[in-house]
């Protein structure tokens, strides 16, 4: 493949590119919205229509299994998110989905409709051209490299923006309706929302959008069979012809499924800082210091422990977890490897376990913010998240009492 294949429009049909590569290939590129009837009848109108050899999708082969098995959040392992400190990343992931399902829920389309029809294609009919099965190909990353690559590269203050912005983007959901989605589909429309993420979230924008773009041209140029039906969400079109304005490597490939990993520096410094202020309450005790250390002590368990009790008081949890995040977070912010959070989300569950219908129901709660309190594996989450929060903030709080240790 030493030139670029040709683009244009198929037919009358402003959603479908057809793309021709040098080998003789076809690919027929249809751009849809996720939550559209018309984007569905589509993908049904041009399949019956090309009788293709195989279709591919913008889906990977876990999206794939939730798409055909209907599977939700009924099997959350809740211990096992808090156990790998993916609970800032499972909120996010939450959000996203549950908006997605508030918007399916008011157009009245399932998200992934037009995959299910794809998919419904492939199943049932076979090419006039052979006498063989039409294969599916599932092209997209997987969702846990593209989401983990897109929150690690945020950054702290970057993922509480994206956290904040899903949290209340509900506000302007009432006046999305199927208009407004097929809208979105416009290039200069999608274009204009693109940049202000870019603007806002640089390195968001970059994994979940620019990268897979190149990832999903990769899968479509990868294709064996002589004629194809791609369907992917409109807003990575204009981005996969680019990609394919020249041939796209398998090393290009592998980097695109790695995930980012932490820089040695900031998996040093949850140690350093503990080292310091241990050291520096040795200093004081062994100076002499003694009454200084011991005022400076107590306010750090005030400061740390206070603060951490106060944010599962917020969260309304259970009066145990309150008392436990006074006592646990003055040691364990001295701790890198176990934070408040940890333990307090560990005791709430203890003493208030989630229910089943909390599972099934966190989805449709997660999308607002006044169920969080009702739904018991959410106040779990939140528990998590105000108690860690509470902890930091009282370690900065406590550092002014530690510099009295130092003799005048």
């Amino acid at each position: 493949m030493n030139s670029k294949p040709h683009i244009s429009q198929y037919k009358d049909k402003a959603d479908v590119k057809l793309i021709e590569f040098d080998s003789g290939k076809k690919v027929y590129l249809i751009g849809t919205a996720h939550v559209s009837n018309y984007s569905a009848d589509l993908v049904t109108e041009i399949s019956n229509e090309i009788k293709p050899d195989a279709i591919a999708i913008e889906l990977d082969k876990k999206r794939y299994q939730v798409l055909k098995n209907k599977s939700n959040f009924e099997n959350l392992d809740i211990i096992k998110i808090l156990k790998n400190k993916e609970t800032f990343f499972f909120i996010g992931h939450l959000l996203l989905s549950s908006f997605q399902k508030k918007i399916s829920d008011k157009v009245g389309v399932k998200p992934g409709l037009e995959f299910k029809r794809a998919i419904d294609y492939v199943e049932k009919n076979k090419p006039l051209a052979q006498n063989k099965p039409c294969k599916l190909h599932l092209i997209d990353r997987s969702i846990e490299v593209t989401l983990k690559r897109a929150w690690r590269s945020a950054g702290f203050w970057g993922q509480l923006k994206l956290i904040s912005s899903l949290l209340f983007v509900s506000e302007k959901e009432q006046d999305i309706d199927e208009k407004v989605i097929e809208d979105l589909k416009n290039e200069n429309e999608f274009s204009q929302i693109v940049k202000e993420l870019a603007n806002t979230l640089p390195t968001i924008k970059e994994a979940l959008i620019d990268e897979r773009d190149i990832y999903l041209a990769g899968g479509i140029q990868n294709i064996k069979e002589q004629v194809a039906v791609v369907v992917v969400g409109a807003g990575h079109v204009p981005g996969i012809q680019q990609a394919l304005n020249k041939p796209i490597t398998e090393d290009q490939l592998r980097k695109l499924d790695l995930t980012p990993k932490v820089n040695i520096l900031w998996k040093l410094v949850p140690w350093l800082i503990p080292l310091a202020i241990i050291a520096l309450f040795l200093f004081g005790f062994l100076s002499g210091n003694v009454e200084e250390s011991k005022t400076a002590l107590w306010g750090w368990v005030i400061a740390n422990g206070g603060l951490s009790a106060i944010g599962c008081i917020i969260a309304l949890a259970h009066p145990m977890t309150i008392i436990v995040a006074f006592l646990a977070a003055p040691i364990t912010s001295l701790n890198p490897t176990v934070g408040a959070g940890m333990v307090t989300a560990l005791v709430q569950i203890f003493f208030a376990r989630p229910r089943v219908i909390d599972f099934v129901n966190i989805q449709e709660n997660a999308s607002k913010i006044n169920k969080w309190w009702s739904n018991r594996l959410t106040k779990v989450l939140m528990v998590f998240v105000f108690s860690s929060v509470g902890s930091a903030i009282g370690t900065l709080v406590a550092f002014p009492m530690l510099a009295k240790i130092f003799p005048n």
